[in-house]
């Protein structure tokens, strides 16, 4: 009796397993920046044709909905984190940059096949200029490196070498359906070179 209760309950944990790893979600940002005046923003990402979804706002906490009922609302992580994460960054930052130089062409070829297993679709458009101009060439040097998937995810940023200006509009949208995702990323951890450049970042 209890092996047989066992059994069905392994089963339909594998069962659940296998529909969260298949069934895909559905993940949408988008907004708008003006910067030094303001802007606004949604998050909403939604699981099974809508069944589950979470969505964040500029103006709102995140919240759960089922079925498109709210379930729970609820803040994101605190300032003391927030600022524990920060310090940690700043700590490692100049080894963390001069290891991602070291490796930048394996970062970006990895990077473009994760993205591309996400289906992009949607665009991004902007105006940056920052206050020094070799700020502002770095950023279009980088922008021209972003994968490019034709016609399903744009992104046009237009570099503003005489002002101080950052404006734009995004509205991404990508599926995730895990099992596709981890066996990519599997694929890629196979090869010597993408295991190298995570080693050296782990301990930069």
């Amino acid at each position: 009796m209890i092996g047989a209760l066992l059994f069905w309950i392994a089963a339909i944990a594998a069962g659940l397993m296998i529909v969260f790893l298949i069934v895909p979600v559905r993940v949408r940002v988008s907004g708008w920046i003006d910067l030094p005046e303001t802007g606004d923003y949604l998050l909403w990402a939604d699981w099974a044709g809508g069944v589950i979804d979470v969505r964040k706002t500029a103006k709102v906490l995140w919240q759960i909905r089922l079925l498109g009922w709210p379930l729970i609302n609820f803040s994101g992580a605190s300032k003391e984190k927030k600022q524990k994460s920060k310090s940690r960054k700043k700590r490692s930052r100049r080894k963390l940059i001069g290891a991602a130089g070291n490796h930048l062409s394996t970062m970006f070829n990895a990077f473009k096949r994760l993205f591309l297993s996400l289906f992009p679709q949607g665009h991004v458009h902007g105006r940056i200029g920052f206050s020094d101009p070799a700020n502002t060439v770095m950023l279009d040097v980088l922008t021209q490196l972003i994968p490019k998937t034709g016609n399903r995810f744009q992104v046009v940023i237009v570099p503003v070498y005489d002002d101080e200006v950052f404006e734009g509009e995004v509205d991404a949208r990508v599926t995730v359906v895990l099992a596709y995702v981890l066996l990519m990323a599997a694929v890629l951890l196979l090869k010597k070179e993408n295991r190298m450049m995570l080693r050296r970042l782990r301990h930069a």
